[in-house]
């Protein structure tokens, strides 16, 4: 059976929380004085942003990079003509985020959670360094005289630092989640639209579960489509459901519009899990397309949950 390459978030279901600080968002509108919730909230939200940006702009685009270069050194000591990839362009971090110190309300969790981004940091910081050395290395042709040897040492050192990267992001959100969750409840106990919240993060945990065993079952080399099937009838009863809650208060009535976007993404993400059912069915194999598919809707998801929520 052909396994489909892949690309596994160590932390599931990745979104924003939402709190009260802000004075434009409607979900400020209760009036509560819950300073502390809001702090861990807002530290889980900058955290989580960093994490992105960490890893999509340094982790995925320098493992890309490295595999460019790889191939760019092969082609050019063949004497085949080829064109150098090009050093990738990072995102910086906005320097007003707090980030270095996680609030008391994370109790004894306060050190891990530090430590854990600290290290995530690191990973990406090396990464950067790893990658500058390359493209001196590239640019110099350095590769003529080594064969390639610095390249392959470099992409050693980067593969450690994905997983250490890897390792440090689970340990964080871990630590982070339960926290996170109890103080988005205290926030949303009176909150108007709390039922609308809860139903969406169950139906993203739903996905999230969905592509997990999609996940497990490639890795191990099985198809099990009777587990898909109940996975994503629930999904679809979970959506059901959804679609049926109206907002009434006028309060908030602008969020009638993401409210029905974050519904039409769910519909949206179930005709591809079911054409990867059935082409899994029929083939005995998940195929990378559909998975990629699958995958692609369910960040629109992620999207339109934190488009609801802002």
């Amino acid at each position: 059976m052909k396994k489909i390459s892949l690309i596994i978030m160590v932390v599931t279901t990745l979104f924003t929380s939402c709190n009260t600080n802000n004075g434009k968002n409607p979900f400020s509108k209760l009036g509560s004085n819950l300073e502390e919730n809001n702090d861990i909230i807002t530290y889980y939200n900058n955290v989580l942003e960093a994490y992105k940006t960490y890893n999509n702009s340094y982790i995925t685009k320098g493992i890309n990079y490295f595999d460019k270069a790889e191939e760019f050194i092969t082609k050019k000591i063949a004497g085949v003509p080829t064109i150098k990839p090009i050093k990738p362009i990072h995102v910086i971090i906005a320097p007003h985020k707090k980030i270095d110190s996680a609030p008391k309300g994370f109790t004894d969790k306060q050190e891990l959670i530090q430590n854990a981004f600290q290290e995530i940091r690191r990973s990406a910081n090396v990464m950067y360094e790893l990658i500058d050395e390359i493209t001196l290395y590239l640019d110099a042709e350095d590769y003529f005289d080594d064969k390639g040897k610095k390249l392959q040492d470099n992409k050693a050192k980067a593969t450690i630092q994905v997983e250490h990267f890897n390792a440090n992001a689970k340990i964080l959100f871990e630590a982070m989640s339960p926290i996170v969750q109890q103080a988005e409840e205290n926030i949303l106990e009176d909150h108007p639209l709390k039922e609308h919240i809860i139903s969406a993060k169950k139906i993203i945990a739903q996905v999230d579960n969905f592509i997990s065993e999609v996940e497990l079952q490639a890795q191990n080399d099985i198809i099990n489509q009777e587990k898909l099937q109940s996975l994503y009838n629930e999904l679809e009863n979970l959506s059901s459901k959804s679609q049926k809650l109206t907002i009434k208060d006028d309060n908030f009535a602008k969020k009638k519009s993401s409210f029905n976007y974050f519904n039409q993404s769910i519909e949206s993400f179930l005709g591809p899990a079911r054409k990867l059912m059935r082409n899994s069915s029929n083939t005995n194999e998940f195929s990378e397309r559909d998975y990629q598919e699958v995958s692609s809707y369910y960040n629109q998801i992620i999207n339109s949950y934190n488009t609801f929520v802002d």
